[in-house]
């Protein structure tokens, strides 16, 4: 697995994990390490929907955009669909990035 974070296209900071890890609880420190400003979005799938990072992206100033993921008993409601719609199309063009470097 490869954590990217980009601004303008470039690379500011990446960590590369072993494909069989879980990696949700590895997107704290990429970000840490690139030093984001305060309202700088963070986008990222399913894997990293976590209270621990959506607490870390709102405590730090950070735009959380992290795709919203549902559980068997919670069903998203229409605002996180239209969220992750939303999201989706700008991380379309992140995904673009990750077919390329593999």
């Amino acid at each position: 697995m490869l954590v990217l974070l980009l601004k303008k296209q470039f690379i500011l900071s990446g960590k590369i994990t072993q494909g069989n890890r879980f990696d949700g609880k590895e997107l704290i420190q990429p970000i840490k390490d690139a030093k984001l400003k305060k309202n700088s979005s963070v986008y990222a799938d399913r894997a990293y929907s976590s209270k621990e990072n959506s607490k870390f992206s709102i405590y730090n100033g950070l735009k959380n955009k992290i795709i919203n993921k549902s559980y068997r008993n919670k069903k998203l409601s229409k605002i996180q669909k239209r969220e992750n719609k939303e999201w989706s199309f700008t991380r379309m063009f992140i995904e673009k990035i990750f077919g390329t470097l593999k």
